[in-house]
């Protein structure tokens, strides 16, 4: 035989604290997936525009100093490519090393 409905009985259960909690605690972890969710939404499929700056130092003759900066917007696609650096850097005349740099770029 079922229970007879009583009014105070259910206003007794809307107002407990337990209930209250458990639902707050619900909707704090689905704003937390939406929000992870969102997030790397946004970092894969939202890529903002990157500006990149290369800067060439070129020494002529006579010791005249050519400084060449050329500035790239691009719209945020990751390139992955194979690079290859030659450079030669020091501090004085008695210390100056170069090199050569190959790398991959992901």
């Amino acid at each position: 035989m079922a229970e007879p409905f009583s009014l105070i009985k259910a206003g007794k259960s809307f107002i407990s604290g337990l209930d209250w909690f458990k639902s707050i605690m619900i909707g704090l972890k689905i704003v937390g997936v939406l929000f992870i969710g969102i997030t790397i939404w946004r970092a894969w499929f939202m890529p903002t525009n990157k500006q990149t700056q290369k800067t060439a130092i070129v020494v002529q003759s006579g010791g005249t100093l050519k400084l060449d900066q050329s500035q790239k917007q691009g719209a945020g696609k990751k390139e992955k490519s194979i690079f290859t650096e030659l450079y030669i850097q020091g501090d004085t005349d008695k210390e100056v090393e170069g090199g050569f740099r190959l790398g991959y770029r992901f």
